[in-house]
């Protein structure tokens, strides 16, 4: 057998995703490693930033449309130009790590600490967006008041097995009622915690040298609306015809 055909086992090298589509990546073994470094239990402003900044990072590096960032969990959309051609062993290679690389960075984290993450393709219809994003905002927001009341019952002295044996099974209503016999409105808790985080570009006049000329940069809006509303929905198809022009 000639050596150049272990070329041709390259699974899924040639395979590729063609947009519109949706990465997500997902972070993995965070807990043990949060908890040493001292975040806040449910939430934490810093941890979010890191990820959000993250987030950023790849916004600048392959300019998405895009970002969507709740909990451990960041969702790129591409609806042109994806990079590295749209090869799916490097889109779920190599963006997650890059990932992996700005958020260790920016929480310090210890060499012998592993955390990363890993990705996904999601295609979707130029029609299905609007839908992907308010399925994972409305899992921002199961993941929110389960964390919430996850937390209430380890510090009443549950252990992790027990507090998550506690909570299975039970309906948003009774989460709300465990929250609220705590002192907790999840319904006014930070925006961000709620609704989750979301990226996307701008386009502003700068002054050089050659006069007024215009660019695009990145916001990070903390205070997004909800994606089922008029206000969500008007936003996100905005964002997509300026990006299609």
């Amino acid at each position: 057998m000639s050596l150049k055909d272990f070329k041709g086992r390259e699974m899924y090298s040639k395979n590729i995703v063609v947009p519109p589509f949706f990465l997500r990546v997902d972070g993995w073994n965070f807990s043990k490693v949060l908890s040493r470094i001292g975040f806040d239990k449910p939430y934490d402003e810093r941890f979010a930033k890191a990820l959000v900044e993250s987030a950023q990072r790849v916004m600048e590096m392959f300019s998405p449309t895009l970002s969507y960032v709740f909990s451990d969990e960041i969702n790129f959309l591409f609806i042109k130009s994806p990079p590295f051609k749209g090869r799916h062993e490097k889109l779920v290679s190599l963006i997650p790590s890059i990932v992996s690389g700005e958020f260790v960075r920016r929480i310090r984290a210890k060499r012998d600490e592993s955390i990363g993450f890993d990705a996904k393709c999601i295609i979707v219809h130029p029609e299905e967006i609007i839908d992907y994003l308010i399925w994972r905002q409305r899992e921002a927001w199961r993941n929110h008041i389960n964390s919430y009341s996850y937390w209430v019952l380890r510090k009443k002295g549950l252990s992790p097995r027990e507090a998550q044996k506690h909570l299975n099974g039970l309906k948003s209503s009774e989460l709300h009622e465990l929250l609220r016999s705590e002192g907790i409105n999840p319904t006014k808790t930070p925006e961000w915690q709620r609704r989750g985080i979301l990226l996307h570009k701008v386009e502003v006049e700068i002054k050089s040298r050659v006069g007024h000329v215009k660019r695009k940069r990145i916001v990070q809006n903390w205070t997004p609306p909800l994606f089922n509303t008029q206000k969500g929905i008007e936003l996100i198809k905005r964002l997509l015809r300026e990006e299609t022009g």
